[in-house]
């Protein structure tokens, strides 16, 4: 969706409604914004993950709310590889970049209400 986007400096997602979304593989891949706010994003349907920062090298925050959810995903290869900059609960580790760390908790994103 947003693949490759380079001038693109913000993204605003209030009135996006993402609770119907199955596929959200390669949907912000070398983009080169220094940080995302996801917490509206309702993540209850997406199956696939698969590459969706890739290369977003100068990625540092991800926001989420708890309307992000992992439990249908059934695919997220390489969905944080080489996002280097990126900080969250933990700080980027090359060994780390599948669904295991989309969370708040013990992973790459911070939380926001």
């Amino acid at each position: 969706m947003f693949y490759g986007c380079k001038s693109l400096k913000m993204i605003d997602f209030t009135n996006i409604d993402t609770s119907n979304v199955r596929y959200m593989n390669a949907m912000f891949r070398q983009c080169e914004l220094e940080s995302l706010d996801l917490s509206t994003f309702d993540t209850s349907n997406v199956i696939r993950t698969d590459l969706m920062f890739y290369s977003c090298y100068n990625l540092k925050t991800i926001y989420v709310s708890d309307k992000w959810s992992n439990n249908k995903v059934t695919a997220s290869n390489d969905m944080f590889k080489n996002c280097s900059n990126l900080r969250g609960s933990i700080n980027y580790d090359s060994t780390k970049v599948d669904i295991e760390y989309a969370n708040y908790e013990n992973g790459y994103f911070t939380y926001k209400e």
